[in-house]
């Protein structure tokens, strides 16, 4: 009982607040069945077109890449907007949908965490 209560205080907190800063990760990409960078199947580890070339999504997703190799930068990103667009969302971000319209002030990140490879 004591967690439903928690939730239920939570859902009012939420409800009631002004400003909403939220913080989620991988999981819901994930659960989207979209690749995340750091898995097995990941990004990081399974981006085709430019490993002939020597180059890996690490590359591919730095300032650098858009200075030096921008069609290849260009490529990866069109690469992952493609796969996020061929699958269902996951139902969490209908929910931050709706929050985001009911404030006056939104932020939703992914976050990472700096120095994690995933080996």
């Amino acid at each position: 009982m004591a967690l439903l209560e928690t939730l239920h205080k939570s859902a009012d907190s939420i409800k009631n607040s002004k400003r909403i800063l939220l913080l989620t990760s991988a999981g819901m990409s994930a659960d989207s069945n979209i690749p995340t960078f750091r898995e097995k199947d990941g990004y990081w580890k399974n981006f085709p077109p430019f490993k002939e070339k020597n180059l890996e999504a690490q590359d591919l997703a730095s300032p650098w890449a858009f200075r030096n190799e921008l069609p290849h930068a260009w490529a990866f990103y069109e690469w992952r907007r493609r796969n996020a667009k061929e699958n269902q969302p996951h139902e969490g971000y209908s929910i931050i949908n709706k929050w985001h319209e009911s404030q006056d002030s939104f932020i939703h990140t992914t976050n990472t965490h700096a120095g994690e490879t995933g080996d």
